[in-house]
């Protein structure tokens, strides 16, 4: 009685370890999917601060030329205003 019992708890020992051991290769698998997950998240991530910084970039340029452009109207403006003297003062 005593062997079967111990043969019985070897058993056991071996159905618990494969049992185990088939958990630790699910427990990887599934780490490593969410590995695999993570650094997809991390490069879109890089790949959209890029594209802001870019768009924040070209929003910059866009305000620089608006300023220029107003800076040229007002000017063109004050020549208009004197050119209209001028006449005024012609006629």
């Amino acid at each position: 009685m005593g062997t079967k019992f111990l043969w019985d708890f070897r058993f056991l020992l071996l159905v618990a370890a494969g049992f185990f051991i088939y958990i630790q290769i699910r427990l990887f698998a599934t780490q490593s999917q969410y590995a695999e997950r993570l650094a997809t998240v991390v490069e879109s991530e890089n790949q959209c601060n890029s594209q802001t910084r870019r768009l924040i970039d070209q929003i910059s340029m866009q305000q620089g030329h608006i300023v220029a452009l107003e800076e040229e109207k007002k000017q063109r403006d004050q020549e208009y205003m004197q050119m209209k003297a001028l006449v005024q003062d012609l006629e």
